[in-house]
């Protein structure tokens, strides 16, 4: 808007010098004189000498006619009874001057929700690369047991400790298994990392307590982020702090966050991150932790919200059902063109939620995107059934798993991302998961629990016995077949 504002005051300048205010006879008209009277600019002159400004005031119009948006909390039932909060997009009703990004708005009430439930164990657990992050949370309003004002009080600790692993897949399962220990001792353990933050007044300090983590890589990168998501922590838990410090492990202060900054996409980018979708990155139980760009969420595997749904023919799988009843499932084959897992086949349609965004919401948008398939808010989608954790060398995800029933609607997949889909019969999928994989513990890549049964051979299933699925699918369907089985 300032640079079109000068521009065009700059091109009027040199229209009027030129036009208006040149002293010399030739451009000053004799109106007794018909000749002269005929000198004057006509209309389409004077519209093309300023039609280079036209441009200039659509731009400025746009600057100001930009339609701001709010999250607002809504209620979402999970698979266990009990309510979560998650977040919708609606339209704003008022503005904020503090909260530059308005993910942050809904996130704000959420994460002061969240650390209300979490009062009584006061500690949640996440993963962040190969590491196990202990968050314990304190109450900053105590006093010095005198009138004064509060000294400054330790808010949150942060605690990172090394996951043992003998390899990649051996880190992936006891990552999942750390995260399970929510609301266990890690005081035996030495961290490699910790945080604290605490508050006074208007100003908070973000303090590296201890430091062991290596210095370059993604591990220089990782405690970067981890400063600046605690800081941002603290200015959405605490509407009286505008401004904190970032103070290193020997004392020296890594920089100043104002609020505005701190709850904007611009707190990322001195890190080399410019990707503008947002990602949550997430506790255990799938609330959220903080806010992200989805690059360095997937490049320092941080765990964060997803969604994967069953496509089955004309009605859902129903649990309590005997298995020869099911419908049968959508099947698709990626392009050999994949960057990721060409070839392979899976039986979900997956994707990451976005900051703020409901798992229904994103299931719906991931089922029309990847098949054609629009009526998934129209009674098509089931609601939520369980959540599971998927953990690999690449991928860290709470995963929210839904059905979804397709009757008349025709698939229309996406010739670029799938080279084949179909319905397959139920049995023969879980036959063919089971067998891709036996192969991938044959091969000692199976991120997932290795102690299972044997497959017995079925001729009737021979033309699917080569197929290998996604290994991610497979970790999901792994938690379906034994969300099936449990009463």
């Amino acid at each position: 808007h300032v640079a079109c504002t000068f521009v065009e005051y700059l091109f009027q300048y040199f229209l009027c010098f030129f036009d208006l205010c040149d002293p010399s006879p030739s451009r000053i008209p004799n109106i007794s004189n018909k000749n002269d009277i005929e000198m004057r600019p006509s209309l389409l002159s004077t519209f093309v000498s300023t039609a280079p400004l036209i441009p200039f005031l659509v731009c400025k119009t746009l600057a100001f006619a930009r339609p701001s948006f709010s999250i607002r909390n809504v209620a979402s039932s999970t698979s266990d009874g009990n309510t979560c909060q998650h977040l919708s997009r609606l339209p704003a009703t008022s503005t904020s001057t503090e909260i530059m990004n308005p993910v942050f708005e809904g996130l704000e009430a959420t994460l002061r929700s969240s650390t209300s439930q979490h009062s009584s164990s006061s500690e949640y657990v996440s993963l962040v690369s190969d590491y196990v992050l202990v968050i314990n949370l304190s109450d900053s309003s105590s006093c010095d047991g005198s009138n004064k004002s509060p000294l400054p009080m330790v808010d949150e600790t942060w605690n990172l400790y090394s996951i043992p692993g003998k390899n990649e897949n051996d880190f992936a399962r006891k990552s999942r298994e750390a995260l399970s220990l929510e609301g266990q001792d890690f005081s035996v353990e030495s961290p490699v990392l910790t945080l604290q933050s605490s508050s006074s007044e208007a100003e908070a300090t973000i303090r590296v307590v201890k430091s062991q983590v290596e210095t370059v890589g993604n591990s220089s990168i990782m405690k970067q982020v981890l400063i600046k998501l605690l800081a941002q922590r603290v200015f959405l838990r605490n509407d009286d702090v505008l401004k904190a410090k970032l103070i290193d492990y020997d004392g020296s202060e890594l920089e100043s966050v104002s609020k505005g900054r701190a709850l904007s996409t611009e707190l990322f980018q001195d890190i080399g991150s410019k990707q503008a979708e947002s990602v949550e990155f997430c506790a255990s139980n799938g609330k959220p932790i903080a806010v992200l760009p989805r690059d360095l969420v997937h490049r320092l595997n941080l765990l964060h919200r997803g969604i994967g749904v069953v496509v089955s023919e004309n009605e859902h799988v129903q649990k309590g059902k005997d298995e020869a009843g099911f419908p049968r499932v959508y099947c698709h084959q990626r392009t050999a063109t994949k960057r990721i897992f060409p070839s392979l086949y899976d039986m979900f349609v997956g994707g990451v939620s976005g900051a703020g965004e409901d798992p229904k919401l994103t299931a719906a948008r991931e089922v029309e995107e990847e098949l054609g398939l629009n009526m998934g808010l129209s009674g098509a989608l089931s609601e939520a059934l369980f959540d599971c954790a998927i953990c690999t060398s690449y991928n860290r995800c709470i995963v929210t798993v839904f059905t979804y029933r397709c009757t008349d609607e025709e698939i229309k997949w996406q010739e670029e991302e799938v080279s084949w889909g179909g319905y397959v019969k139920y049995a023969e999928v879980k036959y063919a998961a089971e067998l891709s994989i036996g192969r991938l513990i044959d091969q000692e890549k199976w991120p997932g629990r290795v102690d299972r049964g044997t497959v017995t051979n079925n001729s009737k299933f021979s033309k699917l016995e080569k197929w290998d699925f996604v290994p991610d699918g497979l970790l999901v369907w792994d938690s379906w077949v034994e969300w099936l089985l449990k009463n």
